[in-house]
């Protein structure tokens, strides 16, 4: 989808999104604002969303259960934190297989 004419016309021009690959010719984006967020996200420095590199489960596993018990008072932020850590790493471990 990402590597036709129709498809980048229809991301730039119907859909109004600023392309999230680096393989769409910027001249083409309707405005100053969106050149720039395409230059900066496909630059050498980007950095990938934070939301995209969670292990799976972690979001009901830990981040979900672990929230409400800080919500309603029944663990510190500090303890929250240290759970939420300890879990996204035991998850990444499994799930890379080290």
């Amino acid at each position: 989808m990402y590597t036709s004419k129709e498809a980048e016309n229809v991301i730039i021009n119907e859909m109004r999104f600023v392309p999230a690959t680096k393989n769409f010719d910027v001249s083409k984006l309707p405005d100053d604002l969106s050149k720039q967020i395409y230059r900066i996200g496909t630059s050498k420095n980007a950095q990938s969303p934070v939301h995209k590199q969670y292990p799976n489960g972690f979001t009901n596993e830990a981040l979900g259960p672990y929230i409400q018990r800080y919500f309603v008072n029944g663990i510190s932020w500090k303890e929250l934190k240290k759970e939420i850590s300890a879990k996204y790493r035991q998850l990444r471990e499994i799930q890379s297989g080290e």
